[in-house]
């Protein structure tokens, strides 16, 4: 059954204003599904990497202090960390707020919940959990990440934090 016919007709004997308008119609019709794939492929493609990007946890960062501290070291350019990075030892599973493996190098921003005596000896616990398999921690508080970024970056550089490489 051929359904293209009596509509090949209809515009035969259409006007030639009505064919121009039905024409543009129609490739306007065409540009929308055609965005309209682009961009269901563009969100389509953005979850595919959102869900490749590597991330030991699986978590975003907790904290304000944490996307400063990221912040400074990518305004830095500091090779960027692994954030909220699972580190098992001990018959733990610590998380780390920053991670460098290749540095053995733990990052921790110390908020003022960690002022409380149970969490400094959490902490002092896990500190040296690492240390024990080799890692060392830096831990900086919020108030140096308020008052003193150079101190913070210097810190960083003189624990071996390398320049960010880029692909050109």
């Amino acid at each position: 059954m051929d359904i293209c016919g009596p509509w090949l007709h209809a515009v035969e004997v259409m006007p030639l204003e009505q064919k121009l308008l039905l024409g543009g119609a129609l490739a306007a019709a065409l540009v929308m599904k055609v965005l309209e794939g682009q961009l269901k492929e563009r969100r389509r493609a953005k979850r595919v990497a959102e869900r490749a990007t590597p991330r030991a946890s699986g978590r975003d960062l907790e904290s304000v202090y944490e996307h400063r501290l990221l912040g400074m070291i990518d305004g830095a350019e500091l090779e960027r960390p692994i954030p909220q990075y699972i580190f098992p030892a001990e018959g733990h599973q610590y998380r780390l707020d920053f991670a460098y493996l290749d540095l053995k190098l733990a990052i921790e921003v110390d908020g003022a919940w960690h002022q409380t005596a149970s969490r400094k000896e959490w902490d002092a616990d896990r500190d040296a959990a690492l240390m024990r398999q080799g890692w060392s921690t830096l831990r900086f508080t919020t108030k140096e990440l308020d008052r003193d970024a150079r101190a913070v970056l210097a810190s960083l550089r003189n624990a071996g934090v390398p320049g960010a490489t880029r692909v050109t």
